[in-house]
């Protein structure tokens, strides 16, 4: 019964291929969406926008466990986890910080992470939307997971910058800076010790910083192989910032409110 339910789960296709026909309609979606969240959503009270907060949560926490489920049960009643399919990746943030908004009353560290939603998450969401090649799998369900998650991250920072709920000033940008190196710094701890008590060979690597694996991510990973741990890290958290910081600018020009709260 159980081998039944997850060969509908682990329905598999052909594997899309970046801007073919699934990739396309995934992004007119959101980009639809995204639309409707900035122009007609961006002037809700604090009621519904905490509604809409809780239904980007449900859905990213859904689609997680529906991951995490796939990815550790084989056919046949064989359990295995997937140590690479930690939810702890920079894209897996989200999962954590919207349910954080959500809850939240107004203060300095819910501005905080609606600044790092806006800035960071809404970069990392683009950038996996823009070019998906090592995203997409046979598997149906983790492809409609991987294009919800990640439009999701673009759709929010969209509508935080359209509604005036982020901001762009020396506050913002410092506090957004400190979300990033708090979670940073948690993968950081997770690469070091995890790995401690896993099999050998076994990929443990969140965030793509792990001092024993090397990073995919173009540049860090020359970086990585030519120069100390710490180095590669300071890389990382430079570059990383210095992207973000630009796309805010840009994306709070062309997102800019008429009316803010």
């Amino acid at each position: 019964m159980l081998d039944a339910v997850f060969q509908i789960l682990q329905f598999r296709i052909s594997t899309p291929q970046p801007y073919g026909l699934f990739h396309i309609v995934g992004l007119v979606l959101i980009i639809l969406m995204a639309y409707f969240m900035c122009l007609k959503q961006r002037n809700i009270n604090e009621h519904i926008e905490r509604r809409w907060l809780c239904l980007f949560s449900i859905v990213l926490i859904v689609f997680e466990c529906y991951k995490q489920l796939i990815f550790s049960y084989n056919l046949g009643g064989e359990w295995h986890y997937r140590w690479y399919a930690f939810p702890f990746q920079f894209c897996s943030i989200p999962l954590y910080a919207l349910p954080l908004v959500t809850f939240l009353k107004e203060g300095r560290l819910r501005q905080a992470l609606f600044n790092f939603t806006a800035s960071y998450t809404m970069l990392a969401g683009l950038m996996v939307l823009l070019y998906p090649k090592h995203v997409f799998v046979e598997m149906a369900g983790i492809n409609f997971h991987t294009i919800s998650h990640h439009g999701i991250m673009f759709i929010m920072g969209a509508w935080l910058w359209a509604s005036g709920r982020a901001k762009l000033n020396k506050r913002s940008i410092v506090d957004a800076f400190a979300v990033f190196c708090f979670f940073l710094v948690i993968a950081v701890a997770l690469n070091v010790t995890v790995v401690q008590f896993l099999t050998p060979g076994t990929t443990f690597n969140m965030f793509f910083i792990s001092p024993y694996f090397e990073t995919t991510i173009p540049v860090l990973s020359f970086i990585q192989q030519e120069a100390p741990y710490f180095m590669f890290l300071i890389a990382y958290v430079l570059g990383f910032s210095a992207l973000s910081l630009s796309f805010s600018y840009i994306s709070a020009t062309l997102l800019k409110p008429r009316n803010t709260r």
